[in-house]
């Protein structure tokens, strides 16, 4: 108890003196992330965040590995008996929060996917957190870090998509040896049967033309 104690006083102390970090960690598969805050009333607190889950259980990590991921974010103040203040979706890749009152915050964050359920999958959380008064909105570092995360976030999406177009190259290339394959067949078996139609019709009229000779119709 003493310990766990001992470490929820270390992490309150850790983020009473954060103004400005980037920090990221791990995930299992629908784990859920707390940490305290104090806040005091209109402060506000800034998370930029960027998500990268695993589909080989933890080995490697990529956006694309899970389309349409995001963060869901709780807020309780633990001044007013645990009151539910917040509860959210991060929009555009970042979470904003100003307080209310004056007091330590529980802030929650947990992967979501598109329709809300908890990432079934091991995940890892980057995130670019900045606190202070309203100014911190356009503070040059936060916009810098905005930069920052919107470049990382645009460079996975681009191999993302460089992904599904060697994706689509593939199975172009597959359906185009398939085709070829297919009418080369066709072709095969239309020489095959005009062979064999021109066959019929030769053998057909030197029968006729051996009956009538025998006739002496000819």
């Amino acid at each position: 108890m003493k310990s766990i104690l001992g470490k929820a006083i270390l992490l309150v102390g850790f983020f009473l003196q954060l103004a400005q970090a980037s920090i990221h960690f791990y995930l299992e598969p629908k784990q859920v992330k707390c940490f305290l805050k104090e806040m005091t009333k209109d402060s506000m607190i800034v998370m930029r965040y960027q998500i990268e889950a695993s589909d080989d259980n933890g080995k490697t990590y990529r956006a694309g590995a899970q389309q349409n991921l995001d963060l869901q974010f709780v807020v309780e103040e633990l001044f007013d008996n645990d009151h539910r203040v917040s509860n959210q979706r991060g929009g555009d890749g970042q979470f904003i929060f100003t307080a209310l009152d004056t007091g330590t915050h529980k802030i929650c964050l947990s992967p979501v996917t598109v329709d809300g359920y908890q990432l079934a999958a091991k995940s890892r959380i980057s995130l670019d957190v900045t606190s202070g008064g309203q100014d911190i909105l356009q503070n040059p570092d936060t916009k810098k870090l905005t930069n920052e995360l919107n470049l990382r976030q645009l460079y996975e999406k681009l191999i993302h998509v460089k992904a599904e177009y060697m994706t689509f190259r593939g199975r172009e290339a597959a359906f185009r040896d398939m085709s070829e394959a297919v009418n080369s067949s066709a072709v095969k078996w239309v020489i095959i049967q005009i062979i064999v139609l021109c066959s019929i019709g030769y053998f057909q009229l030197h029968m006729l033309k051996t009956f009538f000779i025998k006739e002496k119709v000819v």
